[in-house]
């Protein structure tokens, strides 16, 4: 017996809530780390560098894979920096991935269609989104202009995430929550 379409509605549902929440605490958390490699770094030298790693810096066995100049420090973790930009831009490509890999096929079979035949404009937008991501450098290409619902991107357009358009996803989807 196959998943009725509310079954897979509540899945769904919650596996958005759940990812929709991931890159809101990701951002609190990117805010509370800015705060305080601020107050760290504040009297250090711009031009050096910090090292991220496993592991204490004093340990011998620490390995560092990631360093910054220590004066970007401060601009990649704000809001319109560069880690909040790829925070955004893969959740992006998850929720399309999940959507195309899983949940539509469940979805077009709780109806009796083809997969072919279950269409949602919201998610024919995030996959045109998703391409320029993956496919354009997160740049946002012509293709834009095709978007029915999710128009926040122009030509020439960097590809970030913000709070709002994640507000404006969930608001279409009727999944977001008053007090």
């Amino acid at each position: 017996m196959s998943e009725s379409f509310d079954d897979v509605r509540t899945d769904f549902c919650r596996f958005l809530n759940d990812q929709a929440g991931v890159f809101i605490f990701a951002r609190i958390g990117l805010g509370m780390a800015q705060v305080r490699f601020h107050q760290m770094l504040a009297s250090a030298d711009p031009d050096k560098h910090i090292l991220v790693g496993d592991g204490a810096p004093s340990d011998d066995y620490t390995v560092g894979y990631q360093r910054w100049r220590i004066g970007d420090v401060d601009q990649n973790l704000s809001d319109d920096g560069m880690i909040v930009t790829s925070l955004g831009r893969q959740w992006i490509v998850s929720i399309y991935a999940h959507w195309e890999h899983e949940y539509r096929k469940r979805f077009a079979v709780s109806q009796n269609v083809s997969i072919d035949e279950f269409k949602v404009p919201i998610f024919g937008d995030l996959r045109l989104i998703r391409n320029d991501i993956v496919h354009n450098r997160g740049i946002a290409s012509d293709s834009m202009q095709r978007c029915e619902v999710l128009r926040w991107f122009s030509s020439g357009d960097s590809i970030r995430l913000t709070s709002e358009h994640l507000r404006e996803f969930m608001a279409h989807l009727d999944l977001t929550f008053k007090r």
